[in-house]
């Protein structure tokens, strides 16, 4: 895919959506849907920050985690419910930062002498360039957990893990007051992994993501 440079200035009328999670948040639908293809006209006020660091006009695939994998994604179809509700002249800029399979233990914070897991990090360090490029960050997206429903050991701790990830991005990013949205899992799909041990607490894990997002505030919430 070529990517269409962002034309004009990009200031502070950028609000920018961190997407973290797993396949489900970058995205493996088709792209042999008309309105969804590499080929269908973009909005010039949804853009994405590219892996070279650089604004583009946002288009499928948005991630490239795992390029012979990368498809379709909620990313954009997020952008494009809510960039008609902010001030004109305001654009949308999404940072793709999810990765295929990760495990929530790949986005733990840092705690003492433990570091930060390698996407915690990147994700972090994401926001920062899109701040530098004079992006604020106006809200988190997470979509994530079929990696850590396979074991009742992984299920039992993924809300202690879940909240640290939680907290944590709020604390490095400084962003106390920005809206976090948290997804469900897809038990339509998983039902499709007959006999499959690998989600077989995928329903505990579910329960987890709604309690969490039922407990932690106005700021955050779950969409299915």
């Amino acid at each position: 895919m070529v990517a269409t440079p962002a034309s004009g200035v990009v200031g502070t009328n950028l609000r920018m959506f961190l997407l973290a999670g797993q396949s489900n948040m970058s995205g493996r639908g088709p792209l042999s849907e008309p309105s969804w293809s590499r080929e269908a006209p973009p909005d010039p006020r949804i853009l994405s920050l590219d892996g070279h660091g650089e604004w583009v006009v946002g288009k499928h695939p948005l991630h490239s985690d795992k390029p012979d994998k990368a498809g379709v994604g909620p990313g954009l179809a997020f952008a494009q419910s809510v960039v008609d509700f902010l001030p004109a002249g305001t654009r949308v800029g999404l940072l793709p930062c999810a990765f295929g399979g990760s495990e929530i233990e790949r986005w733990r914070p840092p705690a003492g002498n433990r570091p930060a897991g390698d996407l915690f990090s990147a994700a972090v360090e994401r926001v920062r360039l899109g701040r530098a490029k004079g992006g604020v960050l106006s809200g988190i997206l997470w979509h994530q957990g079929e990696s850590d429903a396979g074991s009742q050991g992984d299920a039992d701790r993924y809300e202690e893990r879940l909240r640290a990830v939680l907290a944590g991005l709020r604390a490095e990013l400084g962003a106390a007051d920005v809206p976090l949205l948290l997804g469900e899992l897809g038990f339509e799909f998983l039902a499709t992994y007959v006999g499959c041990q690998n989600f077989s607490h995928a329903e505990e894990v579910n329960e987890t993501i709604l309690k969490v997002a039922a407990t932690s505030g106005p700021l955050t919430a779950c969409v299915s």
